[in-house]
């Protein structure tokens, strides 16, 4: 009897600790109207004459932890097959340090393409991110357009917001575009918090274990 009490409290507590711990779209403004585009691009002409261009974009994360599992762009075109993108913290409002790479396929038309990480990657809450959209700089002509918007708005159930998008051109540095946004998604796993009555019930199954061991002792 002392098993199945044990086992069913363990069972609610799982219940109410992991129910909500589930992959979704956590951020989104591919519903917003494309106005523009932004590259990630480089112009091979000769080895004195070439042209390169990165874009990024970044978003805020909400009051939770989270897991993220991938990052969708919205791409208007690509060719050349050497697009890399990767997450990169926020560093007083501009790209910080990169925290890991991202896969995806290889873009060759219009569309929504999702890119993962490739190593399990954590969101913490109420912080911000860029994701960075890069190409080689090699005697060879690289081109990817991402569809831009002037809608900064979006959608997010968990208080997630999308910021100001960024190009990199040359040695100044990242010029932040605010007034404009890449269109894309974020898909995460909220890591759950448990509840006030899961904690209550692993106190209570604690204190049930005791005096069961105390009783078989005596």
């Amino acid at each position: 009897m002392n098993s199945f009490i044990k086992s069913a409290a363990l069972s609610i507590v799982a219940t109410l600790c992991f129910t909500s711990a589930q992959s979704q779209t956590i951020l989104s403004n591919l519903g917003n109207a494309a106005s523009g585009r932004t590259q990630a691009e480089h112009d091979f002409f000769s080895p004195t004459s070439m042209y390169t261009i990165f874009s990024a974009q970044s978003f805020t994360t909400g009051s939770g932890a989270s897991t993220l599992n991938s990052l969708s762009p919205s791409f208007v075109d690509g060719s050349g097959n050497g697009l890399s993108i990767g997450l990169y913290s926020d560093n007083s409002g501009t790209v910080g340090n990169k925290i890991t790479s991202l896969t995806g396929p290889s873009v060759t038309t219009s569309g929504v393409f999702a890119f993962t990480p490739v190593a399990p990657t954590s969101l913490a809450a109420n912080s911000t991110y860029w994701w960075v959209a890069t190409v080689p700089t090699d005697p060879t002509t690289y081109r990817y357009d991402f569809d831009l918007t002037t809608d900064t708005s979006s959608v997010s159930s968990s208080g997630w917001t999308v910021n100001a998008c960024a190009i990199l051109t040359g040695i100044n540095g990242w010029q932040i575009q605010s007034s404009s946004a890449i269109l894309f998604s974020v898909n995460a796993t909220l890591i759950p918090v448990p509840e006030p009555s899961a904690v209550a019930i692993i106190t209570l199954g604690g204190l049930t274990s005791l005096v069961c061991l105390r009783h078989r002792r005596y």
